[in-house]
């Protein structure tokens, strides 16, 4: 419905910073508002970060962040373990998978995290994964970040 609120999740890498107050992001956004005479319009912002100390640095997540880093991280460490598969690095892959596992235990995914870890089991006692698996993993994870495809949501920026 058109009264949801939506929201989305920026990944900005930065590099190390010195101590204090850093501008590292113009952020313009245009848009329309569907269903009203509300058309190109323009929101701007700068985002400003501020680098402590380590000695006072706490290092709490907001829990939505979290719970959306989670699955993301779980969609990328499967990603690239079947990546690390397809290169022969089965150790990789194996280690890829078990972090993906733990991930979505974290995240309370306790089904997939299990089809996970059996799948890199398999993967390290045969040097393969069972197609079965692998799609499940696959469309598990992906399920787990919203609707449509995730490769597709990365490429189109």
């Amino acid at each position: 419905t058109g009264s949801e609120t939506q929201g989305f999740l920026i990944e900005l890498v930065i590099p190390p910073l010195q101590v204090g107050e850093h501008a590292v992001l113009k952020l313009t956004l245009r848009y329309d508002m569907p269903g009203s005479s509300l058309r190109d319009q323009v929101a701007e912002d700068v985002v400003r970060l501020r680098v402590v100390p380590a000695a006072e640095a706490t290092y709490l997540v907001d829990a939505t962040v979290k719970h959306w880093l989670e699955r993301l991280m779980a969609y990328r460490l499967q990603s690239s373990a079947w990546q690390a598969v397809e290169a022969g690095r089965i150790e990789e892959a194996t280690q890829r998978l078990k972090m993906a596992s733990t991930r979505l235990f974290d995240a309370g995914e306790i089904a997939l995290a299990r089809t996970v870890e059996e799948e890199a089991t398999r993967l390290l006692r045969s040097g393969a994964a069972s197609e079965e698996g692998r799609k499940r993993i696959k469309f598990g994870t992906r399920g787990l970040i919203g609707h449509g495809s995730i490769d597709e949501r990365e490429t189109s920026t």
